[in-house]
């Protein structure tokens, strides 16, 4: 899942340099619009700029990528490092703001695309135009900072389940508030494939100087919730999910620098993990169901674990740890790679719940010595985790009440399309 985040990280680095590249061009030379229709597409061009700014985009044309180059294979056979010699990790996680704003500065585009091929568009008034893919209805009007965009499109063809229709509703509002950006995004999907229909709501708010909030929302059969905050003022975030095959909480206190995440499944199995530090990614403990038997593992970062001086890296084998010409770690599964980039030193160490002692946590039963996360914090962080679960839940205005969320999240979102205009559309 990573690896597929990154590489839409990159692709969407990618447009959005040959956008801001654009973006150069159409304004150099432009004198500041008269006409109440240009002003609008200047301003709508003007918080595009925004967002590509915030999403780190400039930078990345004088600067050195920030995920930096794949890293580079090992030699086939085997390398040996010494402990002193290891690389210090790089942190390699892209701030949620600046992804959040890549992916807006997309959308807005799209809208600007538009836009510009309304001729004649009167502020406030639908304007049609078509692609060879869609039908678009666009209205946008604003006064001062505050711009409004509603864009509606359309599509139809044939699947292989029948006949396809798609209406499509995005609303945007811009505002800035002591020059910081105001942003609220909503997304109301409407589609028909042969016999099976969609409605889906989707929320983002941007707040620049406050919280990021992202929704959505099935409203078909009510089986899909999503929420995600980012909090601006700790670097946390909070997320709850639900549909017909899974629930998850999952949020990262940065007061605690902990890092949690419960999957609860229908049949009553439970999937769930814990990282502490979660840039060095000190201790990572696990618990899950095997067939219906509980089991756990810890993984610990090396280089924070005292006891070895020098690591053995295999190409196709399982890699060593040792201290002097002592193996270390031998029931251990350890994994090395030496790179400048990406940097890892990692031991996974699998068991029943049932033998977590604190002897394993702080390795002294292996004769190494670990003492970044104590055995008492991790044992009672997991005595706590329902309680803190509801804790999170309550922070947010939620509960283990997935009905009532439905129904506070529905209220979080600030508006609706213009759902009668949507069923024309869609009828």
């Amino acid at each position: 899942m990573m690896m597929a985040r990154r590489a839409h990280h990159e692709s969407m680095k990618k447009l959005l340099i040959v956008l801001l590249l654009f973006l150069f061009i159409t304004l150099a030379g432009c004198d500041v619009p008269t006409d109440p229709a240009a002003a609008l597409l200047a301003k709508l061009v003007a918080y595009e700029m925004r967002f590509v700014t915030i999403g780190g985009l400039e930078p990345v044309l004088t600067e050195e990528p920030r995920f930096g180059p794949h890293p580079t294979p090992h030699a086939v056979g085997q390398i040996e490092i010494d402990r002193d010699e290891f690389p210090e990790p790089t942190v390699l996680t892209t701030p949620y703001e600046q992804d959040f704003a890549m992916n807006m500065a997309v959308a807005i585009h799209e809208a600007r695309t538009v836009f510009e091929q309304c001729v004649g568009l009167i502020p406030g008034e639908y304007c049609l135009t078509s692609t060879d893919q869609f039908d678009y209805s666009l209205k946008i009007e604003g006064e001062g900072d505050r711009l409004s965009v509603d864009l509606y499109r359309s599509e139809s063809g044939i699947t292989m389940e029948g006949a396809f229709l798609g209406v499509y509703a995005e609303i945007m509002e811009f505002d800035l508030i002591d020059d910081k950006v105001l942003f609220d995004y909503v997304r109301e999907n409407m589609t028909q494939n042969g016999g099976d229909e969609t409605h889906d709501l989707y929320y983002d708010r941007f707040d620049e100087s406050g919280d990021t909030i992202s929704i959505g929302l099935d409203l078909t059969d009510e089986t899909y919730l999503e929420y995600l905050i980012h909090d601006r003022g700790t670097g946390g975030w909070f997320s709850l999910y639900d549909d017909a095959t899974e629930s998850s909480v999952t949020r990262l206190d940065m007061t605690t620098d902990r890092f949690v995440s419960e999957t609860f499944y229908p049949d009553g199995s439970t999937n769930m993990t814990i990282v502490y530090d979660n840039e060095r990614r000190s201790l990572t403990y696990h618990a899950w169901e095997a067939h219906g038997v509980p089991r756990a593992s810890l993984k610990w970062n090396l280089l924070d674990v005292e006891g070895w001086d020098r690591a053995v890296y295999h190409t196709y084998a399982d890699d060593e740890v040792y201290q002097g010409e002592t193996r270390v770690l031998e029931t251990f599964t350890v994994y090395v790679a030496p790179e400048e980039v990406y940097p890892v030193a990692q031991a996974t160490y699998e068991f029943s719940p049932e033998s977590l002692t604190a002897g394993l946590v702080d390795l002294t039963l292996v004769g190494l010595h670990f003492d970044a996360i104590p055995f008492d914090r991790l044992s009672t962080d997991l005595g706590r985790l329902a309680e803190d679960r509801l804790a999170a839940l309550a922070a947010y205005g939620l509960s283990a009440d997935m009905a009532e969320n439905r129904a506070a999240l529905l209220a979080m979102v600030p508006y609706r399309a213009d759902l009668p205009m949507m069923q024309e559309l869609y009828d």
